[in-house]
């Protein structure tokens, strides 16, 4: 039985996450090893209803490479369940993200993370829902 994460956002919410899995985004990596992204040079790309992913750095298409993305969610936006392979690191920059585990979406079950908190999930823990 595969196991599902779920997220879902409150009020507007940015988060960034760390990940080793492909996604679908533009490429936004600056180059050098020592570089400074500044918010407007960030380039969002829509991925499901009510939310956009930008690429910081790293290229999430590239396997067992380190990346890091940012999403940003309309309030009360939604993420249908899904599943990770690979070790996230999820910190909440702005707003309220509410996570919960199961393979199917159940509101009573949602947990805020609030701004400044950070979540860890190694590949092989239990999922987020």
């Amino acid at each position: 039985m595969k196991t599902f994460c779920r997220w879902a956002g409150v009020v507007p919410v940015v988060v960034l996450a760390t990940l080793r899995v492909g996604l679908l985004a533009q490429d936004n990596q600056p180059s050098g090893a020592h570089s400074i992204v500044s918010p407007t040079e960030l380039k969002w790309t829509p991925i499901i209803s009510g939310w956009e992913i930008t690429v910081i750095s790293g290229n999430p298409d590239k396997e067992q490479e380190p990346f890091a993305v940012r999403f940003h969610g309309e309030d009360g936006a939604k993420v249908p369940p899904h599943w990770h392979p690979t070790d996230e690191n999820i910190t909440v920059l702005k707003g309220t993200f509410l996570v919960a585990e199961g393979e199917k979406y159940d509101e009573q079950k949602l947990k805020p993370m609030n701004a400044g908190q950070l979540r860890d999930h190694a590949e092989g823990d239990a999922p987020l829902r």
